[in-house]
């Protein structure tokens, strides 16, 4: 029997030797064949003739044609008494249509075979970034370098929604969780910050939409009255604005500027309590305090308006000195500098001076940090060591920045007079004097020790004591300085800087007494934790022994 309607279009496949198929393919539908007659009356098996397809209900045809495979259990390939069974050989049974494609069968040219067990695996690929694969320790460098490039602009920015420094910190941290969980898989995306960003953001966006449904299902719960949009200031740059918000006068001054070292620098805690000479659960918990008294007080997310200024200005300068601190010398680590807070410190820096460009103190931190930026090259030789200013090579100094950075100090103290001037400009024109010297010699030491005194007197500081006595010593000779240095010994705050045993073994050096001196280079390297700090001293204990 054969079908006759004439639109059915299929190939039937004839006898061929060793088996047979009753597959019916989409190239085949598509070809232009049609179903004849057959050439004879019998039931099976002559050349030419159809096989497996019989009479079928317009239903059935419609379901040949769009499913491709000929109707189960009819055909020469149907074995008696195995109704519902494919072709003979055929192991796994099923049950009338199952099992038949739900399309048209393409055509399938050579496929690949399955590969063996034991042959490697292929390299994953990853969505975002390089193709090749991240190791895990390629991917622990990229999350570091990302928190130092990126921390404060992604805190300042989650802080702008959520208002709150503590949930702002917490939305970062989850935010850089996902980065070390995900980026080994996905690869490092091509902007690290914007990624964090956005992560932070949603997981902020998150915990706000679950406080404001606990707010709706519970009535009674006190809800503080949202905040009052904010009025634009001018100010693009994010951190400083959350700079502005840390530096608030409802805290203590010393609070202010280790609360911003912390969240919008990034500046670890334990180096924030080095800069501070205060230990590390001390500092802990001056920070709790003021993001909790921030908090409570509802301090606004804003830059101040201009009769505010001033009495937030001295503790954001002390924050950008502060950070330039960190970055040319770091507390701890493997390398000598930062760059990367040196960059934010001049980013900052200049924003400052764009908005007060007439103020001096503002005018002296550009210049400080001009002047550090030109002589850094100098302080590094080729294996990476550290190099002192008298044994620096001048002409590796940017002699174009040098020149801006005294201009600015230069600035800074015509707008005030030396008796009145301020910290940061005091600071700009004792590094002025320093790179203006033709040679360490050369340097007018009077001069530098006349400006620490004047900033002993408005600032002091045990540092700033300290290194006017290294100055000094270049004035009065290293013995008089050796007696100030020691009385400098038996104060509190220098007990555990490291600055004070190097001061001291440098006058011993120069007094001649080199086995005291290396003692003291060695005291001087037990207590720093940097590591090319360390190095140095180490290498100077070495050599007065070896002398």
């Amino acid at each position: 029997m054969s079908i006759p309607a004439p639109r059915v279009r299929q190939v039937i496949d004839s006898h061929r030797e060793g088996g047979t198929s009753d597959e019916v393919h989409a190239h085949a539908v598509r070809a232009g064949h049609r179903l004849g007659h057959r050439a004879g009356g019998g039931a099976h098996g002559r050349a030419g003739r159809a096989r497996g397809v019989h009479r079928l209900s317009a239903r059935t045809r419609h379901r040949v044609l769009r499913r491709g495979a000929a109707p189960v259990g009819h055909g020469d390939d149907a074995a008696p008494g195995r109704t519902g069974r494919g072709p003979a050989g055929h192991r796994r049974s099923v049950r009338r249509a199952e099992g038949e494609p739900g399309r048209l069968l393409r055509r399938r040219g050579r496929r690949s075979r399955r590969r063996g067990r034991d042959r490697p695996a292929l390299p994953d690929r990853h969505r975002h970034g390089d193709p090749a694969a991240v190791g895990r320790r390629d991917v622990t460098d990229a999350v570091a370098e990302a928190h130092r490039r990126g921390w404060a602009r992604v805190l300042a920015t989650v802080v702008r929604i959520t208002r709150d420094l503590d949930a702002a910190e917490d939305a970062v941290q989850d935010a850089f969780t996902a980065a070390v969980e995900r980026w080994p898989a996905q690869g490092v995306p091509d902007d690290t910050t914007a990624w964090l960003t956005t992560v932070a953001r949603n997981r902020a966006l998150d915990a706000m939409r679950r406080e404001r449904t606990l707010a709706r299902k519970l009535p009674l719960l006190m809800v503080p009255t949202p905040a009052e949009p904010d009025e634009p200031d001018g100010l693009t740059d994010e951190r400083l604005r959350l700079i502005f918000t840390c530096c608030h006068p409802a805290l203590a001054l010393p609070s202010r500027v280790a609360l911003t070292l912390r969240l919008v620098c990034g500046v670890p805690t334990p180096d924030v309590a080095r800069l501070f000479l205060v230990s590390q659960p001390t500092m802990a918990a001056r920070l709790t305090r003021a993001k909790k008294k921030i908090q409570a007080a509802g301090i606004p997310y804003r830059v101040p308006a201009a009769h505010e200024l001033p009495d937030r200005l001295p503790a954001v300068l002390a924050v950008v000195s502060l950070l330039l601190t960190e970055g040319h010398t770091a507390s701890r680590g493997e390398s000598l500098r930062q760059p990367e807070l040196i960059r934010t410190a001049t980013e900052l820096a200049e924003v400052l001076a764009e908005l007060m460009p007439d103020e001096a103190e503002v005018l002296g931190l550009l210049a400080t940090v001009r002047l550090a930026a030109a002589r850094g090259a100098g302080r590094l030789d080729d294996d990476g060591g550290l190099v002192l200013l008298s044994s620096q090579d001048r002409a590796s100094w940017d002699r174009g920045l040098i020149a801006d950075g005294c201009e600015l100090a230069a600035r800074a103290m015509r707008r005030t007079t030396p008796e009145r001037a301020g910290p940061y400009a005091l600071h700009a024109a004792i590094a002025a004097v320093h790179s203006e010297a033709p040679a360490y010699e050369a340097t007018d030491w009077a001069q530098i020790v006349t400006l620490y005194g004047l900033l002993l007197r408005v600032a002091p500081s045990p540092v700033t004591e300290l290194a006017r006595v290294a100055a000094w010593s270049h004035v009065a000779g290293p013995a008089a300085a050796l007696a100030e240095v020691t009385a400098l010994a038996a104060r509190p705050p220098l007990a555990g800087y490291h600055g004070l045993p190097a001061v001291r073994a440098d006058l011993l050096r120069r007094l001649g007494r080199n086995a005291e001196a290396a003692a003291s280079y060695r005291e001087a390297a037990a207590l720093t934790a940097n590591a090319v700090e360390r190095a140095f001293l180490l290498t100077q204990a070495t050599q007065l022994v070896a002398e």
